[in-house]
């Protein structure tokens, strides 16, 4: 007589193979998330790498003048002045910026109820509206510190060392970092004299307006075109490396150090510890 027999798994099996489940899940999804990341790190990076070939043609067209970072309402800013030779938006979105997808259709920014110069208000009537995910250095471009004009490219010593764009939050500061109310600021423009402050509160403080979103780096543009990732600390001045903003409010400026240091010259290279301690505290702050 044959006996019918049911095969089947035990119990005791059934929860060896759901903790083994459970243990290759907790090992391969933080792989998968950090390729994720990388990958949206490496696209950010492109669109500042073509931003870059953006900024270089414009250059060449422009008597090698950078163009304005920050400018009046009868002006276009420099991601404006640009476009044409960029010629879409969505390269100035970086996929990690929880901003950039608060552009939309018609042109209008919806991340706040006064939309900046980056977006519909002082922008010249007929330019293009633009996501904020990038700024541009002030100590180039900003009218106030230069006489009313950016520097041109021969004005800077050292080219491969001197920050152009930066990534940086697109609305309320508030809102991304943990104890920052500031209001948000014109979005265009970045690294006046005064952003050295470690206090949260503090107005156009690098640790509320500079955003690293990939995993403690930063995405930035360099004024010879070239772009690369980097911890915001080592940009300031720190293990014999230049400042690579300029000069800041805070910087050394002991016999250590005997070239003088003007404020707002991008081509000072004296360390700032203020300025150094802000980064390090957005560092600390920033996921990853």
């Amino acid at each position: 007589m044959q006996r019918n027999t049911k095969l089947g798994f035990t119990l005791i099996e059934l929860l060896v193979v759901i903790a083994i489940i459970a243990i290759l899940a907790a090992i391969l999804f933080p792989v998968f998330a950090k390729a994720r990341e990388k990958a949206r790190q490496i696209s950010c990076l492109s669109n500042l790498k073509q931003l870059g070939l953006g900024m270089m043609q414009y250059t060449q067209d422009s008597d090698e003048s950078f163009p304005r970072s920050n400018c009046p309402p009868d002006r276009d800013n420099w991601a404006q002045v640009i476009y044409p030779y960029v010629k879409s938006t969505n390269v100035y979105k970086c996929p990690d910026n929880p901003d950039a997808g608060k552009f939309d259709s018609v042109n209008h920014w919806t991340a706040q109820p006064n939309p900046t110069w980056m977006g519909q208000t002082n922008w010249q009537p007929g330019s293009q509206a633009i996501p904020a995910s990038y700024g541009m250095s002030n100590f180039i471009g900003a009218f106030e510190l230069n006489g009313g004009h950016a520097l041109s490219q021969a004005s800077i010593n050292a080219p491969a060392s001197k920050i152009l764009l930066a990534e940086r939050y697109g609305s309320n500061n508030g809102s991304n970092t943990p104890g920052c109310n500031q209001p948000p600021a014109n979005q265009d423009g970045m690294g006046w004299t005064d952003w050295d402050q470690n206090n949260p509160s503090a107005q156009y403080s690098y640790r509320c307006e500079l955003y690293v979103p990939h995993t403690k780096q930063c995405n930035f543009l360099f004024t010879d075109g070239h772009a690369r990732a980097m911890r915001p600390v080592n940009t300031t001045g720190v293990n014999g490396q230049p400042n690579m903003w300029g000069c800041m409010n805070g910087s050394i400026t002991n016999t250590q150090y005997p070239t003088a240091c003007t404020n707002g010259d991008v081509n000072g290279d004296n360390p700032d510890p203020t300025q150094t301690a802000a980064m390090q505290a957005l560092e600390n702050a920033s996921p990853g």
